[in-house]
């Protein structure tokens, strides 16, 4: 099995926010090598600019715990770029950020079979199936 980690179960994980419970077991199941884990590299740029904002020092450990961890930072290439643009058109009406688009592009074109997000925005994206957290 192969799952994607958006910012939002990162950042919610490293808070430990309400359903961090369940993200640590998942994270727990990829470091065991049960669970493939996967994120966009567009995730830290998010986790730089999100968390950052409030404590440089916790984004820096976020991703210095992505970096040690078993997680697949997966780069943006031409075709990814032009996936995210076609969801972007796609789901127009949901205002999915840039950003959002080449998470969900990563995903499709991983074919990570869920996705860990708190974005309750991406619910109804045919293209990818929303982890139950």
């Amino acid at each position: 099995m192969k799952i994607l980690f958006d910012t939002s179960a990162l950042i919610a994980f490293a808070n430990k926010e309400k359903p961090a419970k369940k993200i640590k077991e998942i994270v727990q199941a990829v470091e065991k090598g049960k669970i493939n884990g996967i994120i966009s590299g567009i995730t830290l740029t998010e986790i730089i600019y999100i968390v950052g904002r409030k404590s440089e020092q916790k984004a820096f450990n976020i991703i210095a715990f992505v970096e040690e961890s078993r997680l697949e930072i997966i780069g943006c290439t031409k075709d990814l770029f032009v996936a995210a643009g076609h969801i972007k058109m796609k789901y127009k009406e949901k205002n999915l950020s840039i950003a959002d688009c080449i998470i969900i592009a990563t995903a499709v074109n991983e074919k990570a079979d869920e996705v860990l997000s708190l974005d309750r925005g991406w619910q109804g994206i045919k293209e990818i199936k929303l982890a139950e957290i």
